[in-house]
């Protein structure tokens, strides 16, 4: 059984650390621009990888690649079966889902999000924004860290891995 993964699709060596971002890759609603922008302070063996669909807005590819000034994101934006999907997503190591508190849904998508169970599904710890209901929901089943802004992703990052298996 061929297994597939991110550091195959990128040549990335094994030891990369991969930090996905899977969904729609807008500039609208989903932090796409400000999740590139704290990449930049990753640690030396970490990534970001966005993957997903773009809508043929190759001018915001073009933005983002010029914000990516340590060469740390990649994009992959092609559109694959669900056993391919679910393939590369287990060789990620923390999944990012953030999204907006403009409607009262966002707050309340840890249960219905597509993205969030993808990475459930896949024992990837989350990274999200500090909605009530998704640090109870942590705090429960320890399967992810809340953050208030983009200056504490890394801190996240890092105290998932430190204590990864506790994820």
């Amino acid at each position: 059984d061929n297994k597939l993964s991110w550091h195959d699709i990128f040549n990335l060596p094994k030891n990369k650390k991969i930090i996905l971002y899977n969904g729609r890759i807008t500039p609208i609603g989903r932090f796409v621009t400000e999740i590139v922008l704290a990449a930049q302070n990753f640690d030396d063996d970490v990534c970001l990888v966005l993957s997903g669909p773009h809508n043929g807005n190759i001018e915001f590819i073009k933005i983002l690649n010029s914000l990516d000034i340590k060469n740390k994101i990649f994009v992959y934006d092609k559109l694959v079966d669900d056993k391919t999907r679910n393939m590369l997503i287990n060789s990620a190591d923390i999944g990012l889902a953030f999204y907006d508190n403009l409607h009262i849904n966002n707050e309340l998508t840890i249960l219905s999000s597509d993205k969030i169970a993808t990475y459930f599904r896949s024992n990837l710890p989350i990274i999200t924004f500090d909605y009530q209901n998704y640090k109870v929901f942590f705090d429960k089943y320890i399967c992810g860290i809340t953050i208030n802004d983009f200056t504490q992703i890394n801190d996240a990052i890092n105290k998932i891995f430190s204590n990864y298996d506790e994820f």
